[in-house]
């Protein structure tokens, strides 16, 4: 075949062919697995509708080594040290290029040879905190700016009315902090002023803008999405924190550049998905916001020598059954998830996104 389309010569031909075939089988490692788990759920996307592929194929995909092999590191290292305390943790994590929506690297677990779940695309889980970058966002549009004042007081019930009942929405502090500028209850990841952005320009608005993402599971009108009580997959939440960094421009992400058949034929060839969603100005408003945030979690995890202007944020659902962490720079957009496919809780043993996923996520990112 490679004689046949002029990929060798005949005289390289010729002394291989005299040579004994050897064959050696390609290591089972954590890497190899997460890619292979991850193109197989992808293929099955793809093909389950195209009955005519019925032979071998020859599949291309985005996967960067390098990037790969240092994903895999930093999240088995995290994860298998938090098994020490959750014998049941697991999670994900991925990394993508913002301009284009390649995946340049793709984690979807630990023992995938005994568990080959495709965790990246096929497990949703609730979004948490992550989702506050977006009601700031819908803030900004509405006419906030960034030291808009709010009162972070307990909610009153007849601002509740016909959304929800008997709700009292507290802070993770479990105190309240009287006024603050929007910007500072995105930094500090307060709870009760995203509800009263939502409460002020309406619910209704901020659902369809949620839609537009094309990241979020599409929910029922509940005030409790203010607290990020909505799913998502560690797919979008890297698609999601990339809009901040790419300009409110989303990117479907995708790890198959093509696909040939046995004859060489291009079967599939992947047509890159792009377009703005969020205005440009008021994306770099909320983006200056998380880069502060960004700096005060590399801080705080001892990152040496971090990135300049890197935007990350936090998600931690109520007992630490999810735990999210999204960053990125200019170039690559890293999301990690963890927690246990049980969806137990892990706020008994201390667990925290700062504390697992952002370590995680961080490290990537300043090592690639």
């Amino acid at each position: 075949r490679m004689l046949k389309e002029n990929l060798i010569t005949k005289k390289q031909f010729n002394i291989v062919i005299k040579k004994p075939l050897t064959l050696k089988p390609i290591k089972n490692t954590e890497k190899n697995q997460n890619i292979i788990v991850s193109i197989e759920a992808e293929i099955k996307d793809i093909l389950k509708n195209n009955k005519a592929v019925n032979e071998s194929i020859f599949v291309y995909s985005t996967i960067d080594e390098k990037i790969q092999k240092q994903a895999c590191i930093e999240f088995c290292k995290v994860i298998e040290d938090l098994k020490t305390k959750v014998p049941n943790a697991n999670g994900s994590a991925i990394v993508i290029d913002i301009s284009t929506g390649e995946i340049k690297a793709i984690v979807n677990g630990l023992n995938l040879t005994t568990s080959p779940i495709c965790r990246t695309k096929n497990s949703y889980w609730q979004a948490s905190s992550i989702i506050k970058p977006l009601i700031c966002y819908y803030a900004f549009i509405n006419g906030d700016l960034p030291n808009t004042i709010y009162s972070d007081t307990p909610i009153e019930q007849e601002l509740l009315e016909g959304y929800i009942k008997e709700w009292n929405p507290k802070n993770y502090i479990r105190k309240f902090s009287g006024d603050m500028s929007i910007e500072r209850a995105l930094l500090e990841s307060n709870n009760i002023v995203p509800i009263r952005v939502l409460i002020k320009y309406g619910l209704e608005g901020f659902i369809d803008l949620l839609n537009k993402t094309n990241c979020f599971v599409k929910k029922k009108h509940y005030m409790s999405i203010a607290l990020g009580c909505v799913e998502s997959n560690t797919y979008s939440i890297a698609t999601y924190i990339a809009m901040f960094a790419n300009g409110g421009r989303w990117n479907k992400p995708y790890i198959i550049k093509k696909i040939k058949n046995s004859d060489g034929n291009i079967i599939l060839k992947e047509i890159q998905e792009s377009k703005q969603i969020l205005q440009k100005n008021k994306t770099e408003e909320v983006k200056s916001i998380l880069t502060r945030i960004g700096i005060r979690i590399s801080k705080k995890l001892n990152i040496e020598n971090p990135k300049d202007g890197v935007i990350a944020k936090t998600g931690t659902s109520n007992d630490a059954r999810s735990c999210w962490f999204a960053c990125a720079d200019d170039r690559y957009a890293v999301a990690v998830y963890v927690g246990a496919d049980s969806y137990d809780k892990m706020s008994d043993q201390h667990v925290t996104s700062f504390r697992y996923a952002a370590k995680i996520g961080m490290n990537v990112l300043n090592k690639i």
